[in-house]
């Protein structure tokens, strides 16, 4: 678990854009390390870990957006209502892999976030999340999409496809 909040934290004080100019994904590159294999006798990725990889770059896009700091000052968070994982290929131990995550809103309650898992060298697809989420206050009140957007202009660009 420690080896999840370093990665965490490394991806929230990340000086560089996940998000390349003038593209409405985000890109984080990553490392499968062997604790990510969990013992696995075929040394690949354990299955449970691709979340973990998800809710990291999902955080980046927090981060980098400003809605990490509001959601810490207004006490928030998001709840994970559905989740859907579609396994293409292992991640091998020292693979390269890259998450390519897209988020869009429908309505204005539902965010819909997508974590396409890519092979860093060769492009491959290995991996893909689909996960239906709101952001919910301490109180249980849903935050509006549109409210989000009004605070970060990064946000703005980012769903402006959706919204």
């Amino acid at each position: 678990m420690l080896g999840f909040y370093a990665r965490l934290t490394n991806q929230i004080l990340s000086r560089r854009s996940s998000k390349p100019p003038g593209q409405s994904a985000s890109v984080v590159p990553f490392m499968c390390w062997p604790q990510d294999t969990a013992e696995s006798l075929f040394d690949h990725m354990n299955l449970s870990n691709h979340s973990r990889f998800a809710d990291i770059s999902r955080y980046r896009i927090f981060s980098e957006s400003g809605v990490l700091n509001l959601m810490m000052k207004e006490k928030m968070g998001w709840l994970i209502a559905e989740q859907t994982i579609t396994y293409a290929k292992p991640i091998r131990m020292f693979q390269r892999f890259d998450v390519v995550t897209t988020v869009k809103v429908e309505g204005d309650k539902w965010v819909y976030f997508r974590h396409l898992f890519r092979d860093s060298a060769s492009g491959t697809d290995l991996a893909n999340i689909e996960a239906k989420a709101v952001l919910k206050r301490m109180d249980g009140k849903t935050v509006k999409p549109s409210e989000l957007v009004t605070i970060s202009p990064y946000l703005k660009e980012f769903l402006s496809s959706s919204l």
